[in-house]
């Protein structure tokens, strides 16, 4: 049983790619930890897409949206350990944005089970 977050850039909007990468990761995803739950972070691009992959294949849906007016700039950053404290696997389509590399930190520290998607 894994609640899973799914990460990446705000301008990276391929959804045919995530959803094949997705259910890619699903199917070799066999280790005893099925996927219960889907959480993203309630931005644009992939956040976007996550939220339409869990309503497509009816997921319960775990959204963390950043509280910008309350937090400023540490806002992405709360939500990124928010959500890393709450699930138990990253999959990070990543391109070195500061985001998403903040989430990739955040899970390695409280020990999730962590895939990396290069993106360009």
């Amino acid at each position: 049983m894994a609640k899973v977050v799914i990460a990446g850039p705000r301008n990276f909007t391929n959804k045919e790619f995530i959803f094949s990468k997705l259910l890619e990761l699903e199917i070799l995803y066999h280790d005893g930890k099925d996927w219960t739950e889907i959480v993203e972070g309630g931005a644009k691009g992939v956040d976007t897409i996550a939220k339409q992959y869990a309503e497509e294949f009816s997921y319960p849906l775990k959204e963390f949206p950043a509280d910008w007016d309350k937090y400023g700039k540490s806002a992405g950053p709360l939500r990124n350990q928010q959500m890393a404290e709450y699930s138990d696997v990253l999959i990070a389509f990543y391109n070195g944005s500061r985001g998403t590399s903040n989430i990739i930190k955040q899970a390695m520290q409280h020990g999730l089970t962590i895939h990396i998607i290069p993106i360009q």
